[in-house]
């Protein structure tokens, strides 16, 4: 080591005298290691994944051998020559090497080497030696240019090479000096003209080349800064003689568009345009602060003007203004905003069916202006947000800008591209000629739905009722005295939306005029609808002044006589417009929920209470002093739950403060007088808990229901019907039709598991006929505003879309209760599921559990109920205008006129003739009426006395048998070979037990015509071969037993009927046996009758059995 020391300085020195002359030859020599090409400033001209874009060295290899440059030393330093030492690596023969001139940073690829030191852009010296400390190669590097390289001529000489070629062989296209590297061209040719500074999204400028020369954009840079004009030099391309090209200012660079390396802010006020030489070509200045959507422009004489219409890439628009300071309208200007909305909730809907915010303009000038060149905004600072189109607006006319954020002026509506906050504070009209701006301020005391606008004169008024597209009306001096209504004009007074049960009578409304002149109502409108408030017109209606006028309102079309609005007012709540002559709203009231004896209304004079609540109705009157401002908040109970194990303590509360819970335990609906609650209440047996909160001031709440049963789980459903037990047992005391009676109830449904499905109030009425004598009665369920609730929706029963009912039933099975030892308590629920998929008027139904009051009251099967609702449900008509008769011609809704028209026309015309079925068959639908005849007959439902037909008044649906009363079906021991298909064309009609007659007059026409014979043979072989094929029908009446079993013992033990399980089980078993032996009987009755050869049956069987 001591002896190599001496040797190792004396080479350094050496070396050291020798740089100069080395630095001053060119490497001539294409057979040796050489420093090929070197980028000093590399923006896109080499990019690497890993160390991005630094500058770089490419090292060639000239000679004929691999060189391995492990111990290679590299540097910008004379003095420290091993600045960086080449790794194991090496470069082969006729080869390339790029180092980057740049810190690792971490990289790990084996395949990048870094320097460590970079390389200047205005000049640098750099060094090679071997692994010996000889110096192979000195370079000295002139000034570059940004991806422009330092390379290496085939001679050995270097220069300047505009398209460096990272390990490539060098272009043979190498300038002597940077000037040479490009096209001669006038670099003074481009210029700036127009930016954009603050374009709520990318800035950018734009560049104009008004040479007859293309000029290369790489010999040019763009910045914002007086101080470093070369802060970005433009990429490589060619913007051609006359072009325009926009470089976006977006502080990136490498898309494929032209970007600039910093962005511009509101506080920018130059941009400078700067060629390679450093001279600055171009530059424009303007004011700071320039509103979004505006850009700078330059000006033939330098200064810099704005325009609202940006043309980025083409030449400027010539509407220009000096200066983007406002100055406010007067009424000197022709446009300005005359009323604003900040919250639409009953307003103006557009043509989307939105209620979006909205502007109103209007033209107090008698010349017609186009709004070309106005603008709308919420934002002062970006005055220029949404350009009206270039429409025109009228003399005297009202234009309405709708702020939905839609961004449209198609067709006749105008939509803004932003929307209003709920605290924005004031809307802006800016027109561009003069910079004139109009302003109207949104004070955040303005209500909901009211507006701020001006009046004739101008001055600034708040108006209760928006007037979009018409003048202002009925304005207030401040928000704050904004009221509900206008007590000086005609104003909802109270309304009325529940009678007392089946009354008849209809809601209506109350209009009070607190003018002091009369007003002609003719050609005003009410409405239940915010969306259509034009709903029903009022004729001939007068309100003198302190006077009253009452509109009557229903939805059904049979009560809607003269003078009786077209719409309904829903219990539940509703809102009612009332518009004048012109259709602008004058009022509008939120009724609030009402219930039998409850009105809602206004406190006359009192334009700042919204509404109140009457608990004695005033029609046509002044209002009572006595009322209310809402309800008692419902009271919560502690347990819930349906099954209960243990005693438990019950406890209440209700969140109104100061309010009292009355309950009751028997099933009777509170009152101020039933028992206080105290403190926590016992519970130890089956018990019905309701409760309701009572405040002064305050209706009473809704009543709280729970029923709490102390018994082991059911496997079906549980119908809890709760009531006052007097009019409970008033029902329950009916034992023929003339002492039927409806009362109040309240019923909960709950699920197999206990869960509460849905509750609902509801009047109930003892349901049947000869079955009213027996101790488990049907129950007729009528939902109807005067118990609180006018439909219930829930899904009752599966496989089907139906989920919402205003009748049901609770059915006890009819004749097949139990009293005979056929009975199966199964028959008539059987019957409806047997017919499903047929044209065939059939209940949906299921069954399930009642408790009567918390007293188990046994099976019941859940049906809905066959009357007018059953029509409106599944057919959408009206269940006022239809005709329900019941056995001949007794009417149970509408008129027997028709039935005994068509009865007629069935037993005294010839319908053999096919020309006279054809109009018989416009009022009757056959198809219905052949399928009800084979379920019948096919099921030998024996008791035809219970014979239903309906109809609708327009003939939308024609005459319809409704099946049923099956409870005699498959009753017999040897039912299955009996037919009783003669009985359907009888002429002489089918008598009963008590001598009375049942008229088949429908059945008897039909059978006249020899057609329809041969289909309804037809579609009964068709029936009995799929519908009722044996292991179907035995597959029903399993499933239906199977849901009934683990009940039936509890059912037996509380009723005695059917006497036994075993018994039960045996006549299910008789069932099974008539369902199985029955299609052979049937279908030798339908072929004897109908007079059906052989061939043909069998042609049949084989083909629907197939």
């Amino acid at each position: 080591m001591k002896r190599r020391l001496p040797i190792i300085l004396s080479l350094c020195l050496l070396a050291a005298l020798l740089l100069p002359a080395c630095s001053l030859m060119p490497a001539e020599d294409g057979g040796a290691l050489v420093i090929n090409e070197v980028v000093s400033s590399n923006r896109r001209c080499l990019v690497d994944s890993a160390v991005g874009t630094p500058d770089w060295i490419e090292l060639y290899n000239g000679t004929d051998e691999d060189i391995n440059l492990a111990g290679y030393g590299l540097s910008d330093n004379v003095r420290k020559l091993y600045k960086f030492t080449f790794p194991d690596v090496t470069i082969p023969a006729g080869g390339y090497l790029i180092v980057y001139a740049a810190e690792n940073n971490g990289v790990e690829k084996t395949d990048v080497i870094c320097t460590g030191f970079g390389v200047s852009k205005n000049g640098d010296s750099l060094y090679l030696c071997d692994a010996y400390y000889e110096l192979v190669q000195e370079l000295n590097v002139p000034a570059m240019l940004t991806d422009a390289s330092y390379a290496r001529r085939s001679d050995g000489t270097y220069g300047f090479c505009g398209t460096p070629t990272p390990g490539e062989a060098n272009t043979t296209d190498i300038a002597a000096s940077l000037d040479e590297l490009y096209v001669e061209q006038d670099l003074t040719a481009l210029s700036i003209t127009e930016v954009q500074p603050d374009g709520n999204g990318e800035t950018w400028l734009e560049l104009y080349n008004a040479s007859d020369a293309d000029v290369r954009l790489d010999n040019y840079y763009v910045s914002d800064s007086a101080s470093n004009l070369l802060r970005s030099q433009l990429p490589e391309s060619t913007l051609p003689a006359g072009g325009y090209a926009v470089v976006y200012l977006t502080g990136d660079t490498g898309a494929d568009r032209l970007e600039a390396s910093f962005r511009l802010g509101r506080a920018d006020t130059h941009v400078y345009l700067t060629n390679y030489q450093g001279v600055l070509v171009s530059e424009l200045a303007w004011e700071a602060d320039v509103p979004a959507g505006l850009t700078v422009v330059g000006q033939s004489d330098g200064t810099a003007a704005y325009t609202a219409y940006p043309t980025p890439g083409e030449e400027n628009s010539g509407e220009t203004f000096a200066s983007f300071a406002v100055t406010p309208m007067d009424a000197a200007d022709p446009v300005r905003i005359s009323e604003a909305q900040r919250t639409n909730k009953y307003s103006i809907v557009d043509a989307d069916g939105d209620r979006s915010e909205w502007m109103e303009l209007y033209n107090g000038s008698d010349q017609a202006v186009r709004l070309g060149g106005y603008y709308v905004s919420d934002d002062p600072e970006d005055p220029l947000k949404w350009a009206l189109p270039d429409v025109e607006l009228p003399a005297g006319g009202y234009a309405v800008v709708f702020l939905s954020g839609k961004d449209r002026a198609d067709g006749a509506e105008m939509h803004a591209s932003f929307r209003l906050s709920d605290d924005e504070e004031s809307v802006y009209l800016t027109r561009l000629d003069g910079m004139r701006q109009d302003s109207l301020a949104l004070p955040p005391t303005l209500p909901d739905n009211a507006t701020a606008g001006r009046d004739a004169d101008g001055a600034l008024r708040y108006y209760a009722q928006p007037t979009p597209g018409y003048e202002n009306a009925y304005g207030y001096e401040s928000a704050e005295s904004i009221g509900f209504f206008n007590v000086d004009g005609v104003y909802v007074s109270e309304v009325c939306a529940v009678n007392e049960a089946k009354s008849g009578d209809n809601d209506w409304i109350e209009l009070y005029n607190g003018s002091d002149q009369a007003v002609d109502l003719t050609g005003w409108y009410l409405s239940d609808s915010d969306a259509e408030p034009l709903r029903y017109r009022i004729e001939g209606v007068t309100i003198e002044p302190g006077g009253y006028a009452v509109i009557e309102a229903s939805s059904h079309p049979t009560r809607q006589a003269q003078g009786v609005a077209t719409f309904g007012v829903s219990p539940s709540g509703e809102t009612i417009v009332l518009s004048d002559e012109n259709g602008l709203r004058v009022d509008t009231f939120e009724t609030g929920a009402l219930s039998l004896g409850v009105t809602s209304g206004r406190i006359e004079g009192d334009a700042h209470t919204q509404r109140v609540f009457f608990s004695k109705a005033t029609r046509g009157a002044k209002n009572g002093s006595v009322h209310t401002a809402g309800y008692a908040a419902q009271p919560i109970l502690s347990e819930t739950g349906l099954y209960q194990s243990e005693p438990f303590t019950l406890t209440m509360t209700t969140a109104t403060a100061g309010a009292e819970i009355r309950y009751t335990t028997d099933g009777s609906e509170p009152t101020a007088d039933s028992t206080l609650y105290e403190g926590p209440v016992s519970i130890s047996g089956n018990t019905v808990v309701r409760a309701a909160a009572f405040c002064a001031g305050l209706q009473p709440s809704p009543v709280t229901t729970f029923t709490y049963l102390f018994e082991q789980p059911h496997t079906l459903p549980v119908v809890c019907v709760n009531g006052d037990p007097a009019d409970i047992a008033r029902v329950f005391a009916a034992t023929k039709r003339s002492e039927k009676v409806e009362r109040e109830a309240f019923i909960q449904y709950y699920e197999p598991d206990g869960t509460l499905g849905v509750q609902f109030p509801c009047g109930i009425k003892a349901k049947g006929a000869g079955t009213l004598t027996y101790k488990q009665k049907s129950l007729a369920i009528h939902l109807r505003a005067a118990y609180g609730q006018t439909e219930v929706t829930y899904p009752f029963f599966s496989d089907t879309e139906l989920t919402t009912f205003v009748s049901l039933a609770l059915r006890n099975s009819g004749q097949d209760w139990g009293d005979h030892t056929t009975d199966a308590r199964i028959r008539d629920s059987f019957a409806a599921r047997a017919v499903v998929g047929m044209n065939i008027d059939y209940a949906l139904t299921r069954p399930v559990i009642m408790y009567l009051n918390g007293e188990y009251y046994g099976i019941y099967d859940f049906n809905e109920d066959q009357n007018k609702d059953y029509l409106v449900n599944h057919y959408g008509v009206d269940g006022d205008a239809v005709d329900i008769i019941q056995r001949n011609t007794t009417v149970l809704q509408g008129s027997n006129a028709d039935i005994k028209r068509v009865f007629s026309y069935a037993v005294n015309r010839d319908l053999s003739d096919d020309a006279v079925f054809a109009e018989f068959a416009e009022w009757v639908d056959v198809d219905a009426f052949t399928d009800y005849f084979i379920a019948q007959t096919y099921f030998i439902n024996s008791d035809m006395f219970n014979q239903k037909y309906w109809r609708s008044h327009d003939y939308t649906v024609k005459w319809r048998p409704i099946f049923y009363d099956l409870d005699w079906c498959f009753f017999s021991d040897n039912g299955y070979k009996r037919s009783i298909i003669g009985a359907y064309f009888s002429k002489d009609g089918v008598p009963s037990n008590d001598g009375s007659i049942t008229q088949m007059n429908i059945y008897v026409g039909l059978r006249k015509n020899a057609a329809w014979r041969q289909a309804c043979a037809e579609r009964y072989v068709e029936v009995v071969c799929t519908f009722f094929k044996p292991e179907r029908l035995i597959s029903i009446l399993d499933e239906l037993a199977d849901q009934m079993r683990p009940e039936m013992e509890r059912h037996i033990a509380r009723w005695g009927r059917p006497k036994s399980m075993e018994l039960w089980e045996s006549a299910l078993e008789r069932m099974r046996e008539i369902i199985r032996n029955r299609p052979k009987y049937a279908l030798e009755s339908v072929q004897s009758y109908f007079d059906i050869s052989d061939e043909q049956m069998d042609a049949w069987i084989s083909q629907y059995s197939a």
